[in-house]
């Protein structure tokens, strides 16, 4: 690796840190988008770098969760394989009528064990290749998770197709949502705003 990727990597690691220093606060974005050239790369060596300590536990000892998001995407296939890698299982086969009970089990897991970030790869597909009803289930099941267990959430893939799918839902994509560009052997970071809290609390609100 040369110094330009050293580089890059180190300004790349320090946005994902500040980004979860952030999403501690009641008013700190909870989801960032990380797209452009290296991006899955750059995250299997975070993941590497941050391996837990046993017994730590909390916002910087927990587990990070990585999720390779599979076309099609769907909310009872995501909440089995998330499920899944939280129980260090293999069951992430989703079953009918799973979606309501399946991401209550979820988020109590999330909670309990202290998760420190959930990592969501080829994060696109949650709309690529969807019907409007499935693109608005997957979007309400993120929010679901966000806001039931304030664990920030890393969505790794094509920025124009994670935008395209964050727009779907004003509350998550305006209040919630910090972005860092990879760029070839150098990163272009958009600042990473400490988001205002919503007003109309849009996020604590189950959606009818």
């Amino acid at each position: 690796m040369d110094t330009s990727d050293q580089q890059q990597l180190g300004r790349t690691f320090e946005a994902i840190d500040q980004f979860r220093c952030q999403a501690r606060d009641a008013a700190g974005a909870r989801c960032m988008v990380l797209e452009g050239r290296g991006k899955t790369g750059a995250v299997r060596a975070y993941l590497a770098a941050h391996t837990p300590v046993e017994g730590m536990g909390g916002a910087t000892g927990g587990p990070i969760l990585y999720l390779p998001v599979l076309p099609p995407a769907t909310v009872a296939g995501l909440t089995a394989a998330l499920t899944a890698e939280v129980f260090g299982t293999q069951d992430s086969a989703p079953r009918r009528g799973a979606y309501t009970g399946g991401l209550h089990r979820l988020v109590s897991a999330l909670r309990d064990r202290a998760v420190a970030l959930v990592i969501l790869d080829d994060a696109q597909n949650l709309g690529l290749g969807l019907s409007n009803r499935l693109v608005d289930a997957n979007v309400d099941w993120l929010k679901r998770l966000i806001k039931g267990t304030d664990v920030p959430v890393l969505l790794v893939g094509e920025g124009a197709g994670i935008a395209a799918i964050m727009g779907r839902d004003v509350a998550l994509s305006h209040h919630s949502t910090a972005r860092v560009h990879l760029a070839g052997s150098s990163t272009g970071r958009e600042p990473l705003p400490t988001l205002p809290h919503d007003p109309d609390g849009e996020l604590a609100r189950p959606r009818r």
